[in-house]
């Protein structure tokens, strides 16, 4: 019983599609037929609107639930820094689109964002767009974040940052662990540009040879380094440069 119900949820959107093909070939006919008056005419065609709008969420609402199977937990790390309340660990927004794009481009997917400010916070609008042509779309109003010495280009910044976060969250339900937990959890690799690998080779190739070794031992080759690394890789080598002394 319960295959059967599964077969009919599965061929639902065929059954839709074909009976707005029907639709279709009725209109085209009526529309060719001097006796049928326009008032029914609309209302037919007001009909096929509603089949394929139908037709549209049930192909959203089937690729939607295929795809959230395949998105992964996401690795928390980002850290902010809470004062007395210590440090809380997050997913950060270039680590959840750099795991998810693919996946939702695989689905059909992708997703737009919209922002609209006002005096003291700004609200941040995800749309999540289907190529069938149904789509969702979540809200988020934030304050400013005016925390740790921002300015206020800073804070619209951050505000905007941490909403797309969110609605990004809320519209495709993703989870995330923390770092403790990347056997678990998705971390993703960006290749560095040729320039970002050159300016870090740049760097190894002032240092002792100790130093390289040991870098190698860490990081690996250079073409083997993260995009997510990169500034905590360059910073790592110019304090490295200034202790080796070497020019």
């Amino acid at each position: 019983m319960k295959q059967e119900i599964q077969v009919q949820k599965d061929n639902a959107p065929m059954a839709v599609e074909s009976g707005s093909t029907a639709m279709m070939e009725i209109i085209s006919r009526a529309a060719a037929d001097s006796s049928v008056d326009i008032d029914k005419l609309e209302r037919l065609l007001e009909m096929k609107e509603r089949m394929d709008a139908k037709n549209s969420e049930l192909e959203f609402n089937s690729a939607l639930a295929k795809m959230q199977i395949a998105i992964p937990s996401i690795a928390e790390r980002g850290v902010a820094d809470r004062g007395r309340a210590g440090s809380l660990s997050y997913a950060k927004l270039e680590d959840i689109l750099d795991v998810v794009r693919p996946i939702m481009h695989q689905y059909g997917f992708a997703v737009v964002f919209k922002m609209t400010d006002s005096e003291a916070s700004v609200s941040v609008t995800g749309s999540l767009m289907h190529s069938g042509g149904h789509s969702i779309e979540t809200s988020l109003r934030l304050p400013f974040d005016m925390t740790s010495g921002k300015n206020s280009v800073q804070a619209v910044g951050s505000a905007i940052s941490y909403g797309k976060r969110y609605v990004l969250n809320a519209l495709l339900n993703i989870t995330t662990r923390g770092q403790d937990d990347d056997g678990f959890a998705a971390v993703p690799f960006v290749a560095l540009t040729k320039m970002q690998q050159a300016s870090i080779q740049g760097l190894l190739d002032k240092c002792k040879e100790s130093t390289q070794a040991n870098f190698k031992s860490v990081y690996g080759e250079v073409n083997e380094i993260g995009k997510a690394d990169f500034n905590k890789v360059t910073n790592e080598l110019r304090a490295a440069v200034k202790r080796d002394g070497v020019v």
